[in-house]
């Protein structure tokens, strides 16, 4: 009689063991689960740092237009983006001989109304400079 109940408790713990345990479309389930949050988080990251840098260009935009004025006020007249060259005639900054195209920025900088031009929160030059031959 004794045999007989063990055996049946041994049976029960095998069973109780096997039921606490979790099944393939259970794991799963919960891994689609923290896939699709982790998504939805990326994503509001993501748009939370594209406003952060579009707030801080325009920023820079309302710096640069108040800097443009005082620079205004100063010498009576705006700041010019480069001087005339004679690569192939127009409005360029031409010191190593190619014709380099140069932002307002950069102008206000040279002139020192400015201790540096703005950086493109995003890691992109503000203005390219582009040669022209």
């Amino acid at each position: 009689m004794k045999l007989l109940i063990n055996s049946c408790n041994r049976n029960k713990t095998k069973t109780t063991r096997l039921n606490k345990a979790f099944t393939l479309i259970e794991l799963l389930v919960v891994i689609f689960i923290i896939a699709l949050l982790a998504s939805i988080v990326a994503v509001q990251v993501n748009k939370a740092r594209s406003k952060a840098r579009d707030a801080k260009r325009k920023a820079d935009v309302k710096t640069i237009a108040t800097v443009l004025e005082l620079y205004y006020d100063e010498y009576n007249t705006y700041a010019v983006t480069g001087g005339w060259n004679d690569i192939g005639g127009g409005w360029f900054n031409s010191e190593d001989g190619v014709a380099y195209t140069t932002s307002i920025a950069h102008a206000l900088e040279n002139a020192g109304m400015i201790s540096s031009a703005p950086i493109d929160p995003s890691g992109n030059e503000i203005f390219p400079r582009e040669s022209f031959h």
